[in-house]
């Protein structure tokens, strides 16, 4: 079972190796969405206008515009995650296997902007779950839930403690000391 989690959150992931109940706990938070997509048309036809096809499309690290024009069979493996991905963002989505299909530099990239995007639009209540543990570091979620330990932690809520700097008029005698820096 998975422990209450922060009521107010933008990101949280379930994360754990295959048969660890991920997908039946993140049942929990909705349901995931499939995508159709017509075989006739780019997926940036796909989407309400072509400002937000651009605006999703980047969100998820999808900057390619030429590939934008492709239809979805005619893409690559990361290319058709990404593509899923920026169609399911939004408010309250669940999103299952998350990274799990494309290589770790693709999975850092959409990780990142995926965490920018959502804090830029203030999304919230985003939960995903995947079997990959390097993401962590990449998506910042604000909560953790490690399926194999049965462990939550609120990562994205422990914020680094604010550095105090103090700067002090000197001497340019002292200068030699710091000049290598």
């Amino acid at each position: 079972d998975l422990p209450k989690v922060p009521e107010n959150f933008r990101l949280g992931l379930i994360v754990g190796p295959s048969g660890s109940g991920k997908s039946t706990l993140l049942e929990q938070f909705g349901n995931v969405t499939d995508h159709v997509w017509h075989p006739d048309k780019a997926i940036a036809s796909h989407f309400i206008s072509a400002e937000e096809a651009a605006e999703k499309l980047s969100a998820v690290g999808f900057n390619s515009v030429p590939a934008w024009l492709r239809p979805y069979y005619a893409l690559s493996t990361g290319e058709k995650f990404r593509a899923d991905l920026a169609r399911t963002i939004g408010d309250g989505v669940v999103i299952d296997e998350f990274t799990s299909t494309v290589d770790r530099t693709v999975a850092k990239a959409c990780s990142v902007a995926l965490r920018r995007y959502a804090d830029k639009k203030e999304l919230s209540g985003i939960v995903m779950a995947s079997c990959h543990y390097d993401i962590v570091e990449w998506l910042q979620p604000d909560w953790v839930f490690d399926a194999s330990t049965g462990q939550l932690s609120g990562r994205g809520l422990l914020r680094r403690p604010p550095i105090t700097l103090d700067i002090l008029p000197c001497s340019s005698k002292i200068w030699p000391i710091f000049s290598k820096h």
